[in-house]
């Protein structure tokens, strides 16, 4: 769990806790109420929540988890109508050696020049875009316009962190910015290596050091 907004508490519902799911997430910035009770008010056990916030590096289910820096938002409100504020996170994940995926966690663009000088990502997951078909459920008089990062930045974002592999993310039909950023990312690499691709909703992306495959899911004609 990266943050606690629409489009990403859905993922750890109670069925998380039925297929014994475990979630990573910040730590809340309230009164003796952290995230683990945002999750308890869910049904989610608090067995199956490890809380943790920047720099605690974190082992999990064999996978080392690192949390870095994200600019974004994240709270929630309570069962019992308290609200809980928090750091939002992004992580970089190492799955298997010479693979470190960096999950962008919402973030806007900032620096990032250093996380990837220290941490290496191999593969980064960079919103580009706004998911559209989800803009009527965001409440209040104002329209988005786009996601917390456009198709230019998450480029520039891929040449800062120095990724072999960039993926398109945050939306569920590929737009006008994911078709951009697909075009950006080559022209900002200065390695001459870097490889980026748009996942369609339900493909599956294979990677191993150096090489990765899109398996897409079966579609009805």
């Amino acid at each position: 769990m990266t943050n606690e907004v629409i489009s990403t508490v859905g993922c750890t519902s109670p069925t998380s806790a039925e297929k014994s799911f475990r979630i990573l997430a910040k730590l809340c910035l309230h009164p003796k109420v952290g995230w683990i009770a945002s999750r308890q008010s869910r049904d989610t056990p608090s067995s199956q929540v490890s809380a943790t916030t920047w720099g605690i590096v974190v082992e999990v289910a064999g996978l080392r988890v690192r949390p870095v820096e994200c600019h974004h938002w994240s709270q929630a409100v309570l069962s019992d109508g308290r609200q809980v504020v928090g750091n939002p996170i992004a992580f970089i994940v190492e799955v298997e050696p010479g693979v470190r995926i960096y999950h962008y966690g919402d973030t806007c663009i900032f620096d990032m020049r250093l996380i990837g000088e220290l941490y290496r990502p191999t593969v980064g997951l960079l919103g580009c875009t706004l998911p559209r078909e989800l803009s009527h459920r965001i409440e209040g008089p104002g329209r988005f316009l786009t996601g917390e990062m456009d198709a230019d930045e998450a480029a520039r974002a891929a040449e800062m962190l120095q990724l072999e592999l960039a993926v398109a993310c945050h939306y569920l039909e590929p737009d006008d910015e994911v078709r951009r950023f697909v075009e950006l990312v080559p022209a900002y690499d200065t390695t001459g290596r870097r490889r980026v691709v748009a996942p369609l909703v339900g493909d599956t992306l294979v990677v191993e050091a150096g090489s990765h495959a899109i398996e897409p899911r079966a579609r009805t004609a």
